[in-house]
């Protein structure tokens, strides 16, 4: 049991995270809580237990260089999307700070192809599918990841 972050040393990850809200605290998105920090990091948790959180948010564990955080971000949103005079598909997707994308396509929502990665971005980023004309229908998804 730990009620601060760990600081310095080598960490070696391969347990259980388990975290448990108390006295009706309810984080916001947004929120970042540092578990380690200043450390030499091997591994990652082998499982996560988290706490359900409200306003579809979810839970990340950012595994960093010198730290490890759980961070609440909202949850990725694909919006705005509209066919461009080329045949094109251009949209928004909106998603936690920092984090990375996959942007994924489907003609039968089974068969994903991928379509772009990324690393950190900044929380909202314009999309264009060149190929989307080629199509009688498309259907697209976001992967959202530290």
């Amino acid at each position: 049991i730990c009620y601060g972050p760990l600081y310095g040393g080598y960490l070696g990850l391969d347990g259980a995270l388990v975290v448990a809200l108390t006295n009706g605290f309810m984080p916001a998105s947004g929120s970042s809580f540092v578990l380690a920090t200043n450390l030499y990091r091997n591994g990652s948790f082998a499982t996560v237990s988290l706490p359900v959180l409200s306003s579809n948010l979810s839970w990340r564990v950012r595994y960093d260089t010198n730290a490890v955080t759980l961070r609440v971000i909202p949850p990725p949103l694909l919006s705005a999307g509209a066919r461009l005079a080329d045949g094109s598909f251009q949209f928004i997707l909106r998603g936690g700070e920092g984090s990375g994308y996959e942007l994924q396509t489907s003609t039968n929502l089974v068969d994903w192809v991928t379509l772009a990665t990324n690393g950190p971005f900044t929380g909202t980023l314009t999309l264009s599918d060149t190929n989307a004309a080629q199509f009688g229908r498309r259907f697209y998804r976001a992967l959202i990841a530290d």
